[in-house]
């Protein structure tokens, strides 16, 4: 894994239309166009401890991360039993899925 990237105090707003759409059916957006939205207000909880880190491996595919994935890391964020966490092992960094039993921890791949 390579190494994170801070958050950028610079927002991203991208347009969002009006109303909701049906999937599968054609519509063009731009025809709906009413608003714009900063994507990293919805993602993002704590500005000043979220990094953005690429994935490397396929060790997490079950879970919907592939090689080369974007990953929002939030390091405010408290690691609970289930939860997706990026954790140094040994030196290095991975992702895994966190499992909790009995006051044990272990990180498994998916």
């Amino acid at each position: 894994m390579s190494e994170p990237v801070p958050l950028a105090a610079v927002s991203m707003m991208l347009p969002i239309a009006a109303g909701f759409i049906h999937a599968g059916f054609p519509s063009p957006a731009e025809d709906f166009e009413v608003n714009r939205l900063d994507i990293a207000q919805i993602l993002i909880q704590h500005p000043q401890s979220t990094y953005f880190w690429r994935a490397r491996g396929i060790s997490m595919r079950d879970k919907g991360i592939d090689d080369g994935d974007l990953l929002v890391v939030d390091r405010a964020l408290r690691p609970q039993h289930g939860h997706i966490v990026v954790a140094s092992v040994d030196g290095e960094f991975t992702v895994k899925e966190l499992f909790q039993r009995s006051g044990r921890m272990r990180l498994k791949a998916a």
